[in-house]
């Protein structure tokens, strides 16, 4: 059975292989000026070499180079040309370009003469190009296009596709763009949207090339360009590995999705190994502070730490660096605490029992939901902060997929905590998912057992409303810095806050004012 990824690929394939009308003729029409400047590109350097044979100058390894890739470039353009129309047929059999391609086999017998390896580098990204095309018809991008006017967006998607057929860079497409708008326009704007656009378009252009693959894949590596210009935070996540590609990528960056072969475990030198071997000068003008790099080399903080993700209704998550007040701000809100699991049961009751906690149920088979449950309240009591209520470990009810639930109704509020959950296999890992796609604050695995605690704290100080009322989307758009499950109503926002705060996030003023509004518990 195919994967939500592949399915999308082939139904994306499928619209692009069956466009009709003004959008069809669109891609014909790209793929068209591609052919008749790559024909002219070709043509050009073709008479370079000719003139300078004829005048007995040698003839520069460059200009050979030149003329393979433009040859390269032009067929597969001509073929991609032929897909959409049959003009395109006729077009590939004019003399002109058949007369540049004659020309283009003395240029393989010149580079072979001269021992010059020819380049088979060059290829058309009619993947990337189709993913950009896409992306310029609805959504953010056509939204972003739609300040430069009607005119002014359509000469940039001309010439921003033009320039990716012909295999030209992001700083060439860019004064493409200006000289044709005939005017400087905004350069950084500009140079953000063509950068971004230009990698989101090759990036799911390799998605679906790795997809036809996915029998031979176990997962795809963050693998990210290990500079002194890459950020912290997608230095920090070089080398992680997850099962679905990574969609994170910021603006402008170059970070890529890298395929893990299955059976396979090659050496591989993270972004966090790399960084620690770099010169101290050097990890010093990478850090945003004098005060950063000293905590970073002190060992309390770590390149993770300088991850955050932004959510956006509009763009989607992306990860962002995190400013070294921030970060050293998080560290030093976060009290030392030191848990140790306990390894029996008469020790999780008497370590619940020193926490002050009513804790029901305990036995061998669940001793790790209730050492997750003493590793949080020992988060808490380190806070000043003990949690009031009586705790159940049980089974959930039948088709139940809730990790635990605050339930205040009855004679006496209980935490019930179901054991029997697939979280409880894996808590470490499902967190680190949930907490990576957005869905739960927390960035350990405690963080589950805090915020439902936040529930009981938030009942004992009379704010928790049973009626769990909806935002609205101003304060959704306010929430989505948390997580997604705290933009579903009140009651989730209070208890996701808290739960990350607790595990050492921090959150801007307007997610604190919707905290303090709603009356959410001191952490």
């Amino acid at each position: 059975m195919p994967s939500a990824l592949e399915t999308a690929i082939r139904r994306t394939r499928r619209q692009i292989d069956t466009l009709e009308g003004p959008v069809r003729q669109e891609m014909a029409d790209l793929y068209a000026r591609a052919v008749r400047s790559l024909a002219t590109d070709l043509e050009l350097v073709t008479m370079q070499i000719r003139n300078a044979q004829e005048s007995g100058v040698d003839v520069s390894p460059d200009w050979l180079r030149r003329q393979d890739r433009y040859t390269r470039l032009l067929w597969q353009a001509e073929r991609e040309f032929a897909r959409f129309t049959d003009d395109g047929v006729r077009l590939i059999e004019s003399g002109r370009v058949r007369a540049i391609r004659g020309g283009a086999a003395e240029a393989w017998e010149l580079l072979d003469a001269a021992g010059i390896e020819r380049g088979f580098a060059a290829n058309v990204p009619t993947y990337a190009i189709e993913n950009a095309m896409s992306a310029t018809y609805s959504g953010p991008v056509k939204r972003s296009l739609a300040r430069y006017g009607e005119e002014g967006s359509q000469t940039i998607t001309d010439t921003l596709l033009d320039g990716m057929a012909r295999g030209r860079g992001p700083r060439a497409i860019i004064r493409d763009i200006q000289r044709a708008l005939l005017s400087p326009a905004n350069a950084a704007r500009l140079e953000s949207l063509v950068r971004t656009e230009m990698m989101r378009g090759f990036r799911n252009g390799l998605n679906e090339q790795y997809a036809s693959m996915s029998h031979l894949i176990s997962g795809y590596r963050w693998v990210a360009a290990k500079s002194i210009r890459t950020c912290l935070a997608c230095l920090a996540r070089d080398g992680e590995i997850q099962k679905t590609p990574w969609d994170q990528m910021h603006v402008n960056c170059r970070c890529i999705n890298s395929p893990v072969p299955k059976g396979t475990n090659l050496p591989y030198q993270t972004g966090e190994e790399w960084f620690a071997g770099q010169s101290p000068e050097r990890q010093q003008r990478m850090m945003p502070s004098r005060q950063a790099w000293d905590a970073y080399r002190d060992g309390s903080v770590k390149l993770k730490d300088f991850v955050g993700v932004h959510r956006s209704r509009t763009w989607g998550s992306a990860i962002y660096q995190r400013s070294g007040r921030d970060v050293l701000a998080a560290v030093k809100s976060i009290p030392e605490v030191r848990f140790i699991p306990a390894s029996t049961v008469a020790d999780a009751r008497r370590v619940a029992s020193e926490l002050g906690l009513n804790v029901q149920g305990i036995t061998p088979s669940n001793m790790g939901a209730a050492n997750l449950i003493n590793q949080a309240a020992t988060q808490l009591q380190a806070r000043g902060v003990s949690f009031p209520y009586r705790i159940a470990l049980k089974p959930g009810p039948a088709g139940n997929k809730a990790i635990a639930q605050f339930n205040p109704k009855g004679k006496t509020p209980v935490l019930e905590v179901f054991t029997d959950t697939e979280f409880f296999r894996d808590p470490d890992g499902f967190a680190t998912l949930m907490r990576e796609t957005g869905v739960m604050a927390s960035p350990d695995a405690a963080g589950l057992m805090r915020h439902e605690m936040a529930h009981g704290l938030h009942y004992k100080d009379r704010a928790y409303n049973l009626a769990q009322i909806p935002l609205n989307p101003e304060q959704k758009a306010i929430a989505m810095e948390v997580s997604r499950y705290a933009a579903t109503n009140r009651v989730e926002f209070v208890a996701e806050t808290y739960a990350g705060i607790t595990g050492g996030r921090t959150f801007g003023k307007p997610v604190m004012d919707l905290y303090e509004e709603w009356r959410g518990p001191k952490p």
